[in-house]
Parts: structure tokens; C-alpha cells; sequence
């Protein structure tokens, strides 16, 4: 069953604040959010592309974040998770930035 209550966008306006650097184009962005699939521990991630939207839609079967994980992860911005010896619950090395 799909849930659309949440819907996580990117604006590409981040790059200016968090340096050019970081995501030099859109195959990059794709790769980073491809990667974060595979950090929730995704088996499937469908990439959908709509031209005439000009959007492009990343869904995955991964295990979602709890209230605890987007405070002291997602929403804390510099967190190194390589610092560590986090593995996800399937024993995946974390690929994301």
C-alpha cells in the first residue's frame, strides 16, 4: 500500500547554500537519492521521469525514518554517518552523503 502523506523534495537552490561542490549535476542528484534507497535498505527504487512535467520522481521500498532519526540525522545538518560503524538493519554499509 502506498502512503503519499510525505513527499520529499530537493530544490537544487540547496547547492548555492551548501556549496557548488557538493552535486555538480543532475545524474549526481539522481545517484545521491538512489544511494539514499539503499541506506533505508531498499530492495527496489523505480526512477520515473516526467518530461512534459518536468519532474522526476524517485520511489523505493526502504524502511522510512522515525521521529528521532530526522531530528538527530536528516534534519542535523553536517551529520557524518561514515564517522561510525553504522550498519543498516540488512547490514549495508551507508552510501549516501
Amino acid at each position: 500500500m502506498s502512503d503519499d502523506r510525505y513527499s520529499m523534495s530537493i530544490s537544487l537552490n540547496v547547492l548555492n547554500h551548501l556549496g557548488l561542490n557538493l552535486y555538480s549535476n543532475t545524474p549526481a542528484v539522481l545517484a545521491e537519492v538512489i544511494a539514499n534507497s539503499w541506506d533505508a535498505d531498499a530492495a527496489q527504487a523505480t526512477v520515473n521521469f516526467e518530461i512534459d512535467k518536468n519532474e522526476i520522481t524517485v520511489l523505493d521500498d526502504g524502511v522510512g525514518m522515525d521521529l528521532e532519526d530526522v531530528n538527530d540525522k536528516y534534519l542535523h545538518v553536517g551529520y557524518q554517518k561514515r564517522k561510525s560503524s553504522h550498519r543498516t538493519t540488512l547490514g549495508r554499509k551507508p552510501m549516501g552523503r
